[in-house]
């Protein structure tokens, strides 16, 4: 299965010349047209029928060389997993250190390795995430941020914890909470019950924070605030964050606030659609892939 495929509109936003015709409308699957990858130059593009969901546009075949560079870099970080598992302890282990960060029992399993892959958008997920798992020091250094962002039961969770599993095999630390676990932790400490700052000094500790199901709480002005102030203190410390929505861009942005979401959606920032629809309920996912 070729796994690297870009939707038509991907492609158009990529090459201008593409913008004036509706591709997946005019052309027929099996039309070729020549491109041009950045990166290795020239290639033939194939126009290919995708026949899931029903309607969706078809795809345009990405740069041979860019695919197998992709396939060898996923299977190297699998590889390198695989031999930290075996000296360290293996995946029974790996589980209690993600319960232990605050993932739920459910998804104790999750790895980018058992996440299931019926389609070639979902195995091109599959490989940006463990192709970001690979760079996690360099991310660290730096504090690049990921954002998983798809409709519900598209898998988010599951690759999300798959990614703290692969942090903590390299040595690092995590931590997994939702939005409104977050909003809930700081909110406890009013009345005197604690600092803000403190809980949120702690939030910047982990090497990588997942926060899970942003855009689902209430957008109160506190709530707002909230998030705001902890993805901006990570920032400030160069902390990669991992957020996980199924918002898209202005209802993300009504819930960390303008300036958080300029710098959290910044071009620096690795940003991975789940581009199809609900996969639970198609019977292509289990309930732990979400």
């Amino acid at each position: 299965m070729d796994i690297n495929r870009i939707s038509a509109e991907t492609l158009e936003a990529a090459v201008p010349e593409m913008r004036s015709i509706d591709a997946t409308r005019t052309l027929r699957p099996g039309a070729t047209a020549p491109r041009e990858c950045r990166m290795h130059g020239d290639f033939m593009a194939t126009l290919e029928r995708r026949v899931f969901p029903r309607g969706a546009p078809n795809w345009w075949t990405q740069c041979p060389r860019c695919e197998t560079e992709m396939e060898a870099d996923a299977a190297d970080v699998h590889s390198s997993a695989t031999a930290r598992d075996n000296h360290h302890g293996g995946e029974q282990r790996a589980g209690q250190q993600l319960v232990s960060a605050g993932v739920p029992e459910l998804f104790k399993g999750a790895s980018i390795w058992n996440f299931a892959t019926p389609l070639a958008t979902m195995v091109r997920v599959k490989n940006r995430v463990a192709q970001w798992a690979k760079q996690f020091h360099h991310h660290v250094e730096v504090g690049h941020n990921i954002v998983l962002a798809g409709a519900v039961g598209t898998g988010k969770t599951h690759l999300a914890v798959g990614l703290m599993r692969e942090v903590h095999k390299s040595g690092g630390t995590t931590r997994y909470m939702s939005e409104s676990e977050v909003i809930e932790l700081i909110q406890s400490t009013y009345g005197g019950k604690g600092s803000p700052s403190s809980v949120i000094e702690a939030l910047t500790k982990p090497d990588l924070l997942v926060i899970d199901e942003v855009g689902r709480s209430n957008d109160s002005q506190d709530s707002v605030r909230i998030m705001g102030d902890v993805i901006n203190a990570r920032y400030g410390k160069q902390r990669p964050t991992c957020i996980v929505t199924n918002a898209n861009r202005d209802t993300l942005t009504k819930h960390v606030g303008e300036n958080t979401a300029s710098r959290l959606l910044s071009s620096t920032t690795t940003m991975i659609g789940f581009k199809w629809p609900d996969a639970r309920t198609t019977g292509l996912l289990t309930e732990t892939d979400e």
